[in-house]
């Protein structure tokens, strides 16, 4: 069994320096990156991912980490700051990767199409048209009913979806749920 070293690094001195900002804040995060990054690497690298996939994702990570930790009321919740952070990492690189395949998947290609054509240019306005009435609808639900059900059809869990707006995971179900009927309440109306 391998023993880990005290760094000195307790989580409360990591928050405390990330909300400081400045150099303390850069010092925080070095030693987040270097000291972590076997945790949150090996998880990725079990369930089938790459490093360089980790790569691409851990800025986004680390501003979105940052975001919840500089909130007056964050807590970690009886996990470390250490789990919370790998399983952001984690979190995100699973949605890249089904991002990634859903575009894959969604990329025209000749050798799949039996006709071998592309969408007509009348295709192309009417799905074109088709997302615009959408996104005209989904103003009219309001910015946070807008976030929790595009952040939802983007496969994000209702817990993901309440740290990134401050609520409790509960509220974001009730709320989802409220926001999902005045849409359909909308759509009613057209």
């Amino acid at each position: 069994m391998k023993v880990e070293k005290p760094s000195g690094w307790t989580d409360a001195l990591l928050i405390r320096e990330i909300r400081a900002g400045g150099l303390s804040r850069n010092r925080a995060w070095e030693f987040i990156y270097k000291a972590w990054r076997g945790y949150y690497l090996s998880t990725v690298l079990k369930s089938g991912g790459t490093d360089e996939e980790v790569d691409e994702i851990i800025s986004q990570v680390i501003m979105d980490v940052e975001k919840q930790v500089l909130k007056d009321d964050f807590e970690l919740q009886g996990a470390t700051l250490r789990t919370y952070f790998t399983e952001s990492v984690v979190r995100a690189w699973a949605r890249a990767r089904k991002r990634a395949q859903q575009q894959q998947t969604e990329v025209w290609d000749p050798q799949t199409h039996a006709s071998g054509q592309q969408d007509s240019a009348e295709e192309t306005f009417i799905r074109q048209e088709r997302i615009n009435r959408m996104d005209a609808l989904l103003l009219k639900l309001g910015e946070k009913c807008r976030t929790i059900l595009l952040q939802h059809a983007q496969g994000y869990s209702l817990q993901e979806i309440a740290i990134e707006l401050g609520m409790q995971e509960q509220s974001v179900k009730n709320d989802k749920l409220k926001c999902h009927r005045k849409l359909l309440d909308i759509m009613d109306e057209l």
